[in-house]
């Protein structure tokens, strides 16, 4: 996995990003048709010029017809209005035979911006999607929503890393602007290939397996008891660890953390006993030690 950044938007981004995840190639599972992989994927800013306007933009993986209508009663629900859906262009033939047969319908809904400031508007976005992600499961809607921002938009598949911009074709597409690109390339371990579980997730990219999975799940399992109704069931059960990782993530900034601050408790350094960190940082682990104990419906836990 990385990341690249460039001084002004424009495509010179999305293009490093797709090569950059092209040259992982040998780090990613691959299946025996040559095409499928272990899954890959590109995040970047929400290209406005393509997309024809300042929206937030509900990135939709469809199995099930149902889908955006849940997604457009759960923004209308939120307070948030559907411009109209977009049909993502793609190119089936660059996938393997695996990844086609289980490959979803794939949407882009673009919604307005409301009278909010930037913070509130992911909130009420994020609000929204989870409140959609509860009615899909209720209604037994085979769903999944990659992105769901006024900020970033992922694109992601069951596919090799080399072939991802083969398939997105919004990818090769000049107008397809950002200043930054995270991409990664899966080699799944614990869990089957599955479009879902290609990353970059919503808020980050992950290498490597957490092995302390099981407690942590347990441990926000117990304390989801004193979130708002809203926010409870934010880990999603048929997710990897990565997964969890980010669904803690996004729970934490939504709930008024800052990023580096949400990660630093979330995957902690080994910080008792050491000489080497600078006190600045050893003071913030000795918080939030004692933080989390008081603070519970916080759900700090760590990975």
């Amino acid at each position: 996995m990385g990341f690249v950044a460039t001084p002004e938007s424009g495509h010179r981004a999305v293009e490093l990003g797709v090569g950059a995840l092209a040259r992982l190639s040998h780090r990613g599972g691959l299946d025996a048709d040559g095409k499928s992989g272990d899954g890959a994927g590109l995040l970047i800013q929400v290209p406005h010029r393509l997309l024809g306007g300042d929206f937030a933009v509900a990135a939709l993986f469809e199995w099930d017809a149902r889908a955006r209508d849940i997604v457009a009663e759960s923004l209308a629900t939120s307070g948030l209005s559907l411009v109209e859906w977009r049909q993502v262009p793609v190119d089936s033939n660059s996938l393997g035979e695996r990844a086609r047969e289980s490959r979803p319908a794939i949407w882009h809904g673009l919604i307005a911006r409301p009278d909010l400031d930037p913070n509130a508007w992911e909130r009420r976005l994020y609000l929204a999607r989870r409140h959609a992600e509860r009615r899909a499961e209720a209604d037994g809607v085979r769903m999944y929503l990659p992105s769901f921002s006024s900020r970033t938009l992922v694109y992601k598949g069951l596919m090799a890393g080399t072939r991802l911009s083969d398939f997105y074709l919004d990818l090769c597409d000049p107008a397809c602007e950002s200043r930054l690109a995270v991409f990664h390339q899966r080699y799944s371990t614990n869990t089957m290939p599955d479009w879902r579980l290609a990353q970059p997730f919503r808020m980050l990219a992950h290498n490597g397996e957490i092995n302390t999975i099981t407690g942590n799940r347990a441990w926000m399992r117990a304390r989801e008891a004193e979130l708002e109704p809203d926010l409870q069931g934010a880990i999603w059960p048929e997710g990897s660890d990565s997964a969890s990782l980010d669904n803690a993530l996004e729970l934490l900034v939504n709930r008024g953390w800052e990023v580096s601050e949400a990660l630093m408790s979330l995957v902690p350094d080994a910080w008792e006993g050491r000489g080497d960190l600078a006190s600045a940082v050893r003071d913030f682990y000795r918080y939030q030690s004692i933080a989390s104990r008081r603070y519970t419906a916080q759900c700090e836990f760590s990975f």
